[in-house]
């Protein structure tokens, strides 16, 4: 199965966020792109309620949420993700 990962960097300013105009394709295949695992991939049916996932991110770097409905041929699936960075106490 052919998976495309597009990538969006967004600045570190909390107060004024840099939101670029478009995305770039990133390989995680080539060694530049650094990419490591930090949660594993599960199965969840959630048709019938949201699901809210929280996660504690390290390190800085480059992050990527990947879903698949490729299990469902006929229906289609919206998907909404919402990030609140939250910076650590100095």
């Amino acid at each position: 199965m052919h998976t495309t990962i597009l990538f969006r960097e967004f600045g570190s300013d909390l107060n004024n966020p840099d939101i670029p105009p478009s995305d770039v394709y990133l390989d995680e295949n080539k060694e530049e792109s650094n990419v490591r695992v930090v949660s594993p991939g599960a199965k969840l049916q959630i048709h019938m309620s949201p699901f809210d996932q929280y996660c504690n991110l390290p390190w800085a770097g480059i992050y990527i949420f990947k879903f698949d409905n490729s299990y469902s041929w006929i229906n289609g699936r919206n998907l909404i993700f919402r990030f609140q960075i939250i910076a650590p106490d100095s």
